[in-house]
């Protein structure tokens, strides 16, 4: 089996926990789509620190044009929501666990455009305008890039139980964020 069916088969169950409850969010609405953008801002800044700290630069070459929480914070401010108070403290990575959590974060970007496209039924012009996260790296190579770089690390076949570790605990932040979120399906 290889890391990529491993990594799969291990996280598919917290992973459609998490794309189940994010997809009830109308981002259509515009509170739910300030709820949305604002679950992300609790998780999202903290992988991200933790990453940094983890030097994935040192794993992923275009480390820095994939971070993506400027991109958060500028959308919700375009939309009037106040960032969210404070974020997730995490501590560095093992390059493995690193790889784990990145994929976490990287897959979104492949469906990204379908929630973006959500965005733009949304009556305020404001909210239609404030896609900056959901299409963030659009027409990039991000996901090959990653792909090519998870598979060729060494840190990758010597610990792939620290990586698919490190996913599971990803997932499980962006569930609990998603958990808090209320919906129009909760009301």
């Amino acid at each position: 089996m290889s890391f990529r069916e491993r990594w799969r088969a291990a996280t598919a169950e917290t992973h459609t926990q998490v794309d189940r409850r994010f997809s009830r969010c109308d981002l259509g609405r515009a509170d739910e789509h300030r709820s949305f953008l604002h679950a992300h801002l609790t998780v999202l800044p903290g992988c991200e620190s933790a990453l940094e700290a983890s030097d994935a630069g040192r794993s992923i070459a275009d480390w820095s044009s994939r971070v993506r929480t400027p991109a958060l914070v500028a959308d919700l401010d375009q939309i009037g929501g106040a960032p969210a108070p404070g974020t997730l403290a995490m501590p560095p990575l093992s390059s493995a666990a690193a790889f784990g959590m990145l994929r976490v974060l990287e897959g979104p970007r492949l469906g990204g455009s379908v929630p973006a496209r959500r965005v733009l039924a949304n009556p305020d012009a404001r909210c239609r305008e404030a896609t900056r996260y959901l299409r963030h790296g659009e027409g990039s190579r991000f996901w090959p890039v990653f792909l090519d770089a998870m598979e060729a690390s060494p840190d990758i076949r010597a610990d792939q139980g620290a990586a698919v570790t490190s996913a599971i605990a990803t997932f499980a932040l962006f569930r609990s964020a998603a958990g808090a979120m209320p919906t129009g399906h909760d009301r």
